[in-house]
């Protein structure tokens, strides 16, 4: 047996050498992975967060935009009349609202229409940040994310009208505490941060907290975490080039805050504790394992030591499996064309790859405008994902008859492999509430028909279909004939009946492809798509002619006076509505309850 081994030393050692080798490769190969996922699960922090925050702003933003409507509209008579002794009202609805809201100290902050404030609820001191010019641009509510001489804050500007005409702005102001709130809740603490450069113009600072010249917009920062960080930090963790950092045992994540400019305003800085995912770490107890285990059995034959790595690395990769599968998003290797590997949430989701592994899950996109879909363009979806990562992309799937919406993004696995991880987040309910809220914000409350936001959107896609394919299109203008005195008379309680009554009652004789819109207290909009003027206005004497014969018991006599234009080839909006309230003017100047026709321009 000594002879063999002899006769056989150089095979031995090169086998011997072979097999370390092996070890070597496989160590160096294992712990490139083993980087690679630190890397990427890193990643997927900084991305979950980043959307977290981006998330709470935007829906506090659509907050604060429905209350800055509805400010707007209980103050504007008060700016339109001057009347500074209502105001105390107005103060206790922005408490009732602030009591009721998970938001609190709402700044509001109301200017006539030259831009000079007439009401604060929080100082008297300080000017309008805003310029006039900018100002007067605006038709509809401005998010912003603002530094101003007193905060860090999220700012809603919308214009206030009265009786169609503008009096004045409101500003909506809104800070960054309930953000910080909802993250504590996630045992991530956060800290809104403004640079030096900005911090020098705040002249009336509503937090006290500062480090190295930052100013910290946090109400009630985190004790510990002011006393370990210095200004340095913050320098550091903010600069223009700055990656997620591990420090005190947390991932550090800054969010960039700009404003509508794209100018920086601020950052927000999470925290992210590392031990929340400490289950990670187990993995290099694993690798000494490894190392011990490969020394220990070199000087096994090649069969049991190949067997044993064959072993370990499965092992390996069932433990990163279990990972994965504890994701609760969808996480899948595909090359483009099929797929690869992929967790168990995929299998929850499409449970036809259970049979088929080999599918793409692009055979599942539905082809519809604005959503991903298998071929773009010419380019295949795993490539058109790769090269526009900054982009947000969703794809729409029909699962057992239910639609679902999810987004993607994709990273390269390795280079040159042709291969790239695909993560897929359901964001259906997200889209159904974002579509609600879209929804509710163009409906009129008391008639539930479209509101004049709703009725001048509208109205720019109709007119843009009208010119391309060149068919007709009229409206019809109306308003109650006396419903000032109905509400006199009667009260505000019988106006709103009768508003309800007059929409019900003409509803019910439009078309499904006619719609109907409430512009102003009393006034109205029909618009009748593929009609030309003659048809609208016998259309429009069979609405008065209907609204005359209604007989409500607790309903005074209704009359109506209408205005009728056909839009002009060559006509803007404003242009078309100028022509048609001249319409409106000459029916109610001609007696009322009547059917005026606008002249073509």
């Amino acid at each position: 047996m000594f002879d063999s081994i002899v006769r056989h030393k150089r095979l031995l050692l090169l086998t011997l050498g072979l097999l370390v080798l092996i070890q070597i490769t496989s160590y160096y190969w294992i712990s490139r992975i083993n980087e690679q996922i630190e890397a990427l699960r890193h990643q997927n922090i900084v991305q979950t967060i980043s959307q977290d925050v981006y998330h709470q702003i935007g829906e506090k933003q659509a907050a604060s935009t429905a209350i800055a409507l509805t400010l707007a509209n209980d103050v504007s008579h008060l700016l339109a009349e001057h009347n500074d002794v209502q105001y105390q009202a107005f103060n206790d609805l922005i408490a009732q609202i602030t009591q009721k809201s998970n938001y609190k100290n709402l700044w509001v902050q109301v200017m006539d229409s030259d831009g000079d404030i007439v009401y604060r609820n929080w100082t008297k001191e300080g000017t309008n940040d805003a310029p006039i010019s900018e100002l007067k641009l605006l038709q509809a509510p401005r998010k912003d994310i603002i530094t101003d001489s007193f905060d860090l804050t999220i700012r809603i500007t919308t214009p206030i009208f009265h009786q169609k005409q503008r009096v004045g702005f409101l500003c909506l102001i809104s800070h960054f505490n309930s953000i910080q709130r909802y993250f504590e809740g996630k045992h991530i603490q956060t800290l809104a941060v403004v640079p030096p450069e900005l911090a020098q113009t705040m002249q009336h600072p509503f937090s006290e907290h500062r480090k190295g010249g930052f100013y910290i917009a946090n109400l009630d920062p985190n004790p510990t975490l002011m006393k370990q960080i210095t200004g340095a930090d913050l320098q550091r963790w903010t600069s223009q080039n700055a990656r997620p950092t591990v420090w005190q045992d947390k991932l550090v994540v800054a969010i960039p805050l700009r404003n509508l400019n794209k100018a920086p305003q601020g950052t927000l800085l999470a925290f992210y504790p590392l031990e929340a995912t400490h289950h990670l770490d187990a993995g290099a107890e694993l690798l000494t394992t490894k190392n011990i285990t490969l020394i220990a059995n070199i000087t096994l034959t090649l069969l049991l030591l190949s067997g044993l790595v064959t072993f370990l690395i499965k092992k390996q990769r069932d433990y990163f499996q279990r990972i994965i599968n504890a994701e609760e998003e969808i996480v899948l290797v595909s090359n483009g064309e099929r797929l690869i590997d992929a967790n168990q949430q995929l299998y929850n989701h499409f449970d036809n790859f259970r049979t088929d592994k080999r599918g793409c899950i692009c055979d599942y996109f539905v082809e519809e405008d604005g959503f991903l879909q298998k071929y773009m363009g010419d380019q295949l979806w795993l490539d058109y994902l790769l090269e526009h990562p900054n982009d947000i992309h969703k794809a729409k799937c029909i699962l057992h008859d239910e639609t679902y919406i999810f987004k993607l993004r994709a990273h390269a696995f390795l280079p040159n492999s042709h291969l790239a991880v695909v993560v897929l987040v359901d964001i259906t309910e997200l889209e159904a509430l974002s579509q609600q809220l879209l929804e509710q914000s163009r409906i009129d409350e008391l008639t539930q028909i479209g509101n004049r936001r709703f009725f001048n959107d509208y109205m720019e896609q109709q007119i843009s279909l009208a010119k391309r394919h060149r068919h007709p299109l009229s409206l019809i203008f109306f308003d109650i004939d006396h419903f000032k005195k109905v509400n006199d008379v009667y009260g505000h309680q019988t106006g709103d009946v009768a508003l309800r009554t007059v929409v019900d009652t003409l509803s019910a004789q439009l078309r499904e492809s006619d719609v109907f819109f409430r512009v102003g207290g009393e006034e109205f909009m029909i618009v009748l798509a593929h009609h030309p003027l003659n048809q609208a206005h016998e259309i429009a004497e069979r609405l008065r002619k209907r609204v005359e014969r209604i007989q409500e018991e607790s309903l005074p006599h209704l009359t109506i006076s209408l205005g009728v234009a056909e839009l002009d080839t060559h006509e803007t909006l404003e242009q078309l509505l100028h022509r048609i309230d001249q319409a409106l003017y000459e029916a109610k100047s001609s007696g009322r309850n009547c059917v005026c026709t606008a002249p073509n321009p």
